[in-house]
This record gives C-alpha cells, structure tokens and sequence, in this order.
C-alpha cells in the first residue's frame, strides 16, 4: 500500500514535468511520466481538465491503477486527503460501486486558494473491469458518499468517452514492456 501511495505522490509531482512523449489515438493519449511510469488518460465531458485513465509501471505491466482527477472549489476538500470515497461507476448501462482513496489534493492556482484537484486511486482495475471498458462507450463516476465529502465537489459527477480506450490501452501495454514503440505513429485508415 505504502509502494502505490509513493509511486502515485511521484506521478503527482511529476505530472507537469512530462518528457513530452505521448501518444494519441482519438480521444486517449499515452504518455511516457518518467523511465519507469506510462499514463493513459482521456479528459472529462463535465470538466475538460478532469482525467481517468491508468497507470502502469514497467516493473507490472499487467496491474492497472485507476487514475482519476477531479477540480473542485471545495473549501475543505483538503481535510479529506487519505480518506476513502464511494464512487458509483457506470459503464454504458452496467453500474457498480467501488472505494477510491484520495491521494492527494492540489492546488495548481496560485490565484485562487480555494481550487483544487482531488487525485483518487490505489484502485487496481481487474481485467474483468477493463474488458468492460474496452467494450464499452462511456464511464461516468459519481462521487455519493461520505456526505460531508460529496458536498466539497461542486460538480461531484463526471464522464469520460471510452472512444479510442482499447487502442491506448494496447500502446501503454507496448510502452510499457518498451518504450521506444511510443514514437510509432498510429495507423488511423
């Protein structure tokens, strides 16, 4: 748990530090973090600068941590890092819950202390969840509980289109066991 939690705070620190290798096909991306970290991310329909996707590190190609990121103006969402949320997942017409932890919050606005963006995981994605998502059209995540942490979200709901996933989903599977195939362009016909 301590080994996801530090890879993630990492991932977190490391996001605005990208190598600049990515890959993109619709409307996923793959991206190269760092020598040993590959994000697959889309951006969300509510807020174009929310992301879901997945991290992989070249140590376990074959694990798939969620990745999800919300804005919010929320004044306390702070005091909710580390705490757990439940999140009713829906992927086309197939609904389930599921805990996601808080990582961290942050705030990437030095002119506005009040926004933030909460960074859930340590949610390791089963294969019969991502086979989901590879046949599916959209996910949509709502934040339904605990209450006091629900009302911190201004927007608690947020959907992605899974429109391009399984392409992705194979190129970070590939990036992952060799990172040169990052810079293949995608055959699109």
């Amino acid at each position: 748990m301590k080994t996801i939690t530090l890879i993630f705070i990492m991932l977190c620190i490391s996001i605005t530090m990208s190598n600049g290798a990515t890959w993109k096909y619709k409307k996923w991306e793959t991206e190269k973090v760092d020598k040993n970290m590959i994000k697959l991310t889309t951006q969300g329909e509510v807020a174009y600068g929310n992301q879901f996707g997945f991290i992989k590190t070249t140590d376990d190609c074959k694990t798939n941590n969620l990745w999800l990121t919300i804005w919010t103006f929320g004044k306390h969402i702070v005091d909710f890092k580390g705490k757990l949320a439940t999140v009713q997942v829906k992927v086309d017409d197939v609904k389930f819950e599921i805990k996601l932890r808080i990582l961290t919050v942050v705030n990437f606005s030095p002119h506005n202390s009040e926004s933030h963006v909460a960074i859930f995981s340590n949610f390791i994605a089963s294969d019969k969840f991502i086979n989901l998502l590879k046949k599916g059209h959209k996910i949509s995540f709502d934040i339904i509980a605990p209450t006091n942490l629900v009302k911190n979200f201004d927007i608690p709901h947020e959907a992605f289109d899974l429109d391009g996933f399984t392409t992705n989903y194979i190129k970070a599977m590939e990036v992952c066991k060799n990172s040169a195939i990052l810079n293949i362009v995608p055959n699109i016909e």
